[in-house]
Formats: structure tokens, sequence, C-alpha cells
């Protein structure tokens, strides 16, 4: 048996081979190897070198899957490479060097942590929302400040005291962690006694409405400042038209009503709304923020209720020059507010727009229908007549035909060498060829127009 047919590649002494048809032998470390990463079930790389050469072995990012559905979260992540895909221990491989032509499998390994909720009892009129939460997740407490029961006159007021798991508020049962725990809770709020009295109650009222009320003892001092609208500048009343101011801030022997008052900005917008027009047909609207000067928003502080005054603005004429058309705008007022509100308010400046629009009007100074009978055969102009300059302006503009530009004259020459000559000047003007419909000599644009010169013969 030839076994040099036989064999395809033998090694010797673990460090030379041969592969069939060669005839020398190769040093194995300067044989390329290939070495194949796979994870779940899918090639992710290769790497080819030759054997015991430096090699880095891949690093695997951690996955965390979560679906949204607020029951847990998965950590997937990444153990090592292992020659096993049943990753026996001893087939881990974590030395970056090449071995020979093989697969490495990535392990990984998953942890999960789950959704958990915690639920308040607060045992008063404030309630709170669940929080539902990852565990181990930094969370915030709701906190409690205190409460008042009132039986007739008597009043306990209540401390707040922390959140209990038991509804007992046993010692060991207190909960002060800011993260969130393994298992749902409910948590209990804790009141302790701070003090039981005859009490009466002071009642906040903001524009009509009742926004604060309290219990305090007659003779005990009472602090406003607990409702949330009582600011530094905050006037207090005993009475809803501001009449009467409050002096003396003890509990009397009876319910107490207190009127707050604020101030507020009043923002008045006094822009006016300019159309953008293209040969009179309004088109978009543009925002003309400093006309004339005004500011485009102006601002003053009012007391809750006060007359609001503001100044009549001036009215404005906005014309860009391009002329197409000439806005004037008249104030009309502003929104319907004659006394400020208890919060912010805007008001708006209104206007009436009046639009002119610009037309043109031009001159046609041909001798329409006045050409004589020797001029049949031919004529020429020996004077022409001088064309006035087309007008462009205002609807209601007058053009004063009188004026020196609208004195025309023309000669026209007939006959053999010109020697028969013809010589008009103009007797006014007229809105047709024809020259029937004649126009006053103070000529009021009205639309697009042409009109005539009527001529008299000399």
């Amino acid at each position: 048996i030839n076994m040099e047919n036989e064999l395809t590649n033998y090694n010797y002494d673990a460090s030379m081979e041969r592969n069939k048809g060669e005839e020398n032998w190769k040093v194995t470390n300067q044989v390329n190897q290939t070495l194949t990463f796979i994870s779940n079930g899918e090639t992710i790389s290769t790497i080819e070198a030759p054997y015991n050469s430096d090699i880095i072995l891949p690093e695997l990012d951690t996955i965390i899957n979560d679906d949204g559905s607020l029951l847990k979260e998965d950590t997937i992540r990444f153990v090592g490479w292992y020659f096993s895909e049943t990753f026996e221990e001893e087939t881990k491989y974590s030395i970056n060097k090449m071995p020979y032509t093989s697969t490495l499998y990535a392990k990984w390994e998953t942890t999960s942590k789950y959704y958990h909720t915690l639920t308040f009892v607060t045992d008063c009129e404030t309630t709170f929302a669940n929080i539902i939460a990852l565990e181990g997740r930094e969370i915030t407490l709701p906190i409690l400040t205190e409460k008042q029961e009132t039986d007739g006159d008597v009043t306990t007021t209540y401390n707040f005291a922390g959140w209990y798991t038991s509804d007992d508020f046993a010692e060991n049962s207190k909960f002060e962690s800011n993260i969130m725990p393994t298992e749902d809770y409910t948590l209990y709020a804790k009141w302790n006694i701070v003090s039981i009295e005859k009490t009466k109650t002071l009642y906040v009222y903001d524009n009509g409405v009742e926004i604060y009320s309290r219990k305090y003892k007659p003779g005990t001092t009472i602090d406003l400042t607990l409702c949330d609208k009582v600011n530094d500048n905050t006037k207090f009343y005993l009475d809803a038209e501001f009449n009467t101011p409050l002096t003396d801030f003890i509990m009397p022997e009876e319910d107490l009503i207190v009127h707050i008052r604020n101030q507020y900005t009043l923002t008045v917008l006094t822009n006016y709304t300019v159309k953008t027009v293209d040969e009179k047909e309004p088109t978009t609207e543009v925002i003309l923020t400093n006309a004339e000067g005004l500011k485009s928003a102006q601002t003053y502080t009012f007391w809750q209720n006060e007359t609001i005054r503001l100044e009549t603005l001036a009215n404005y004429v906005f014309d860009n020059g391009q002329k197409i058309g000439e806005f004037t705008y008249s104030f009309a007022g502003y929104d319907d507010y004659s006394t400020m509100t208890n919060y912010d308010l805007t008001l708006n400046a209104n206007w009436n727009v009046d639009i002119k629009y610009y037309y043109t009007v031009t001159f046609d100074v041909e001798l329409h229908g006045y050409i004589p009978s020797p001029c049949i055969s031919g004529c020429k102009y020996t004077t022409r007549p001088t064309q006035p300059n087309e007008v462009r302006e205002l609807y209601g503009y007058t053009i004063n035909l009188n004026a020196p530009e609208y004195q025309l004259t023309s000669v026209i020459s007939a006959g053999a060498g010109g020697l028969i000559k013809y010589k008009f000047k103009t007797n006014g003007w007229s809105s047709d060829t024809n020259r029937k419909n004649v126009v006053s000599n103070e000529f009021r644009i009205e639309n697009d127009s042409t009109i005539y010169p009527i001529w008299k013969k000399n």
C-alpha cells in the first residue's frame, strides 16, 4: 500500500505538518488556522491566524429586554467562549492565543428583575397614584404634612409620621427605603395626634370660590401663607368687594371668611394684521409688529377686580410701496374685559381695515376717427402727439387733465410733397374711441382704464 497517496496530512511532533502532494514539512505556527465564533446558532465572526499567534477574543454586549408590559426586565450577559455547545466548564476558552482550527460557542446567562407596585392608603383627603417600578430602582415616596378632623367645634390635628407596610403600624413595618422592593406593598400613612382643641374654621375665597380652609383655635394666629394662591403681595379682605381689609390675624370666636386679592399681568397684543395682496386678491397675512413705533405687545399690572383702563391707539395707514394696495387701520377697541380677572390675561387690540387698491390709467393719443378724406390715400405725421405716461394711483385719486402734459398737439400732412397739413389740439378727453363719453378734466380713478383725447382741428 502506498501510504504516501492515502494520507491527506499529518502532524509530526505537534509542531510540523505536511499536506498530500507536498514534499516539504511546514512548521505548524506558520500555517493559518480558522477560529469560528457562533452565538445563538449564528456565525458572528471568524479569525484566521497562525497557530499560537496573538488574537483578541470578541466581547459581546449585554442585552436588556423589556417589552413595556410592566411585568419584568431580562438582562442577558455574555459569559464567555466554549469549545462545547453544552458549555462544560472544562471547555471554556479564554486565552488570547490562536488554537488549531476549531469553533467557539458563546454562553449567555439571563437574570430577571420584576416590576412591583406600591399602593398608598392615606387616611385623609389627599390621594396618591400607585408607584409601579422595577425592583431595585430608585423611587421617591410621597410626603404628607398634617390633617385635621373635626367633630362639632372640636378639632384634632395630626402630623404625618411615615409609611408602614402594616395597618397596625408595627415598629418593624415602617417603610423608609428609596429603593423599589422585591414584592408588592400597600403602604399605610401613620398619623400622630398633635392637639385636640375647640376650634373655628378659617375659609379663604378667591373670586367667590372657596380655595382653602383650616381649623384654628380661637385666639391663635392664623397662617394664610399655607394657601397656595397667597404670595408676598397678596391683600386680604373681609368682603368680596375688597372694601374692608383684614387687619387682625387672630382667629376670632366664630368662623372667619377671608377674601384674597392678587396682582396679575395684563398683556395687550396691539399687532396690526397686514394682508399681502396680489392684484386685489388678498392672500397671506403677516403681522406688522412695530408700526409707527407701536409695540407689538404691552404689559400692565392690575389688581384683581380693578377697572382696566387702556390708551386709545392711533389709526395707521400701511402701504408697502409696491403700488398694489393701501390699508387703513382704524382702532376698534380691545377685547371686552372691564375689570381684571384673577389670572394673567391677554387682550387683543381690534382694528377695522379699509383697503384701497391701485389702478392704472393709460392714454391712447392716436387720431382715431379724425383722419381727413385727403389722407385716405395716405398721410403721415409731421408732429406726433406726445405720449403721456401711464398713471398708477389709488382708488379715488384725481388726474388734472388741464395740466400741460395732457394738452396735446398733432400735425399730419397729405398730398404731393406733404403740402397739405392738418393741425390738431386736444379739446377734452373721452373714455371711448368714439369720443362720446366725455370725462371730467378732474378725472377720478376708479378702475383700470384707458382714455382718449378729443381732437379739435385748428
